[in-house]
């Protein structure tokens, strides 16, 4: 399908710190989800890893809201989100929405760009987290990260 294709080839590898991806032991892996919940429910995130403090794959979800002046989520949320960085041993910030939201998270080891919250998006991570496919985006705005 030529709209996976293209969702896939726009994931965008912002930071990486060598060695940790792919991701290839899920019981080493815990699963984060936050900002807009009404993505929670139907995320293949939510059904994968349990806990571990070995590595946290943090999936922020935010809809883009063009000129609203914040990044998407709640100072509660940007805080809880660095605290989960701090405790990890190695920690994967995803933003499926506003890539500015990486910016808050500077201290962690990878960030990635997914740019929507779409089911297609989420999955398309999946594949380059695990390894079965490429990061090929490129990151169409400045961030100081």
């Amino acid at each position: 399908m030529l709209s996976s294709q293209i969702t896939g080839k726009s994931i965008t590898l912002v930071k990486d710190t060598k060695g940790i991806l792919p991701l290839r032991d899920a019981g080493k892996v815990s699963i984060i989800l936050a900002g807009d919940e009404q993505y929670f429910k139907s995320s293949p995130f939510n059904k994968a890893g349990g806990f571990s403090d070995n590595i946290s794959v943090l999936a922020i979800f935010t809809s883009v809201s063009a000129w609203k002046g914040s990044s998407g989520i709640s100072e509660s949320e940007k805080v809880r989100i660095k605290r989960l960085i701090k405790e990890a041993r190695h920690s994967v910030v995803i933003s499926f929405g506003s890539p500015y939201i990486l910016r808050h998270f500077n201290d962690a080891d990878i960030l990635i760009a997914a740019y929507e919250p779409t089911e297609q998006a989420q999955k398309a991570v999946m594949e380059r987290l695990e390894g079965k496919a490429e990061f090929k985006g490129t990151l169409p705005v400045k961030l100081d990260v």
